[in-house]
């Protein structure tokens, strides 16, 4: 179809899936609402979901990025909604696909070990996971105003939210320290003339300018910067 993105298309298809299903129908669904925001798209996959195992009740295969999805069994009390995940070995650089298919579900995502594997800059890698582990802090945070318990509250969260943090420096500090190498080492040798030499010495002192203002706000890196 032409002139209508892959979001519209992905949209016409499943508004079509859901006229025509019935009881009797083979349904298989694969990273529905992938082209929108994360809201949109999980309120779309939730939607369609439940509508498939409450109203149309037919064998439906899910496959979905949204875990949140998987809370959709509890609350067919898991008389229609069976939960599974495919198995993987990971280690902290490497992820291995078992091919397993197990009963249960799977509450994180292998995003950063496959970008890894796709050979990503490093520091680009460690900068994700400083952003992945801000966004999970935010998270617990909001839970536990939800719950009614503030962040000052009970020492094992001061701990938590203090290791958190810790976590969130070091990667950053990292991803900075990569970025400045990867910088410098891009950097041309051969240089001749006294103005060719000036310009090389102005970018390293640019690049050493900003790795400590970044220090200044990352104890990390500010502990582990070479003067």
């Amino acid at each position: 179809m032409q002139g209508i993105s892959t979001f519209m298309a992905e949209m016409l298809d499943t508004a079509h899936l859901l006229r025509g299903a019935g009881p009797r129908s083979l349904v298989i669904i694969d990273e529905l609402g992938r082209g929108t925001s994360t809201a949109d798209g999980f309120g779309v996959a939730w939607a369609v979901s439940r509508h498939l195992a409450r109203d149309t009740r037919c064998f439906t295969l899910f496959a979905t990025h949204f875990h949140e999805l998987t809370d959709l069994s509890k609350e067919m009390d898991g008389s229609s909604i069976v939960n599974v995940y495919v198995d993987a070995h990971t280690t902290a650089s490497s992820i291995t696909m078992k091919y397993e298919v197990r009963p249960g579900i799977c509450d994180h995502s292998f995003g950063l070990h496959v970008a890894t594997l796709a050979n990503f800059p490093a520091a680009i890698v460690r900068n994700a996971k400083a952003l992945i582990l801000e966004e999970e802090r935010q998270e617990e945070e909001e839970d536990a105003i939800v719950m009614g318990r503030s962040k000052g509250k009970g020492q094992g969260q001061g701990q938590l939210d203090s290791t958190i943090t810790g976590e969130i420096g070091r990667y950053r500090g990292i991803a900075e320290m990569q970025a400045f190498l990867d910088a410098f080492v891009s950097l041309p040798i051969c240089l001749s003339g006294e103005n060719s030499k000036n310009a090389l010495f102005a970018k390293v002192q640019m690049l050493q300018q900003r790795v400590k203002s970044s220090a200044a706000t990352n104890t990390f890196l500010d502990q582990n910067l070479l003067a």
